[in-house]
């Protein structure tokens, strides 16, 4: 994965994010009365969204994204929609306590004010920015690249976990997983998920890992 991400890159990204189903969020209306004061603000009523009503709203999100994640600049650590929040967008932002940070989201809620988008964008604080998470993992990638060309672990970048995840296959042997430990251990924002996989499929970066 690269630094940033084009907007159609983006809104690709976000778009196909899942929305929720009625019984799911009938427990959680009837569980969280902020949450329920949060979905009447976006849809216009306290009842259960349809699918396609969350859709509208992702879609009418999405394209300010880009311009969301130029204006948070280095403090800019993704997005996601959160179907068990009225499918609002989550947006990570790193070191948000910080004057720079701060400036920042002020900058953004400027945004969402002028496209009355204040009720469907959330802020999320975490540690780690996108551009330190691409540089974990392209380290990552580097110090265990064998095992990457053999397929026998697959690494990407999750917003959502504010990590770099590496997912293991059920035939690393004893020295390979001790190994991905040690890797993973020298670098903070790396969490390993051990799968039953016994291959991934082989991408093309992948190849040209040195």
């Amino acid at each position: 994965m690269g630094g940033r991400r084009s907007r159609a890159a983006l809104i690709a990204c976000l778009l196909a994010a899942p929305v929720m189903g009625a019984a799911a969020f009938a427990v959680l209306n009837n569980t969280s009365t902020a949450n329920a004061h949060a979905c009447a603000t976006l849809y216009g009523s306290s009842e259960i969204p349809s699918k396609a009503g969350q859709l509208r709203v992702q879609h009418v999100v999405a394209p300010v994204l880009s311009t969301v994640q130029v204006r948070l600049r280095a403090h800019w650590a993704g997005a996601w929609f959160a179907p068990d929040d009225c499918g609002k967008l989550k947006v990570a932002v790193s070191d948000a306590r910080s004057v720079e940070a701060r400036r920042d989201i002020a900058s953004v809620r400027g945004l969402l004010v002028r496209h009355r988008l204040t009720a469907a964008v959330d802020f999320v604080p975490v540690r780690w920015s996108e551009a330190q998470l691409v540089a974990a993992q392209a380290r990552l990638d580097q110090a265990l690249r064998s095992l990457l060309r053999q397929a026998k672990i697959e690494t990407h970048t999750d917003w959502k976990a504010n990590a770099v995840i590496v997912l293991t296959a059920e035939t690393l042997n004893a020295s390979e997983v001790a190994q991905v430990a040690s890797v993973a251990h020298s670098i903070d924002s790396v969490k390993v998920q051990r799968t039953k996989q016994r291959r991934f499929v082989l991408h093309l970066q992948e190849l040209h890992v040195r």
